[in-house]
């Protein structure tokens, strides 16, 4: 299937915020800004599934992984615009520009 892969790696992703944003006593409880990023990030990989034009991200590596949840993570609490959003991404990406514009235009 031609969203598996892409799948697997935005919910590598969201699981990796999920650690990076506990708790430092290592509860395992999510807080609550964590659990709301992780319903928009899976509303984004629902949309995503659904449009057939949608161009994967090649975030293949575990490092590209990071960068773009430490990214996407800034964008979605406002640490950075959604053109800045953008422009980050291209810079590393420069052939998923419209990958990036899916993203933004779905942030809050």
């Amino acid at each position: 299937m031609k969203y598996t892969k892409q799948i697997f790696v935005v919910l590598a992703v969201v699981f990796a915020v999920t650690i990076l944003f506990m708790d430092a006593t290592n509860d395992v409880e999510e807080s609550d800004e964590v659990k709301s990023f992780n319903k928009w990030a899976i509303s984004v990989i629902d949309d995503a599934k659904a449009d057939s034009s949608y161009k994967r991200i090649p975030l293949d590596s575990k490092t590209d992984q990071r960068w773009f949840m430490e990214t996407m993570f800034k964008a979605w609490e406002k640490k950075i615009t959604k053109e800045e959003f953008i422009k980050i991404g291209i810079e590393k990406f420069p052939e998923n520009r419209e990958s990036f514009e899916f993203v933004a235009n779905r942030l809050p």
